[in-house]
């Protein structure tokens, strides 16, 4: 809803409150609050190098090693981030592999992936979010 009041004087001008009610939108109710996820990030590496199927806000996503990868921002965020979460599965069809998040920063942040073996291996895909 809008209460308020609107000029054009060479420039827009306004003032007033504005309020929306989009938990209904998002399907979510209550008073838990709503985070957004502000990254997120599809990449197959079965071939050595990272290629990023899907994205928000990744400019790229760099090859430290055999299952080693560095994921970098287009834009900053704000400040660090308290959650990100992702799924790493073996390029031999063994299923989950297990991945470790290091290095975050405000501009990117390094991931690891293992198989099941526990050997580093660079994954069929990796996806990885992060919410804020």
């Amino acid at each position: 809803t809008w209460n308020g009041t609107q000029a054009i004087i060479g420039n827009l001008s306004v003032s007033g409150t504005f309020s929306a009610d989009i938990k209904p939108l998002l399907n979510a109710s209550g008073a838990v609050p709503i985070h957004a996820v502000r990254t997120f990030c599809k990449i197959n590496a079965r071939t050595g190098t990272p290629v990023i199927q899907s994205s928000s806000n990744i400019a790229s996503v760099t090859d430290l090693g055999v299952g080693k990868f560095r994921f970098n921002f287009v834009t900053a965020l704000p400040e660090l981030y308290t959650v990100l979460v992702g799924l790493g599965v073996s390029v031999d069809g063994g299923g989950a592999g297990s991945y470790a998040i290091y290095n975050e920063t405000t501009t990117g942040f390094s991931v690891n992936v293992w198989n099941y073996a526990a050997n580093l291996q660079d994954p069929n895909h990796l996806s990885i979010g992060v919410l804020f």
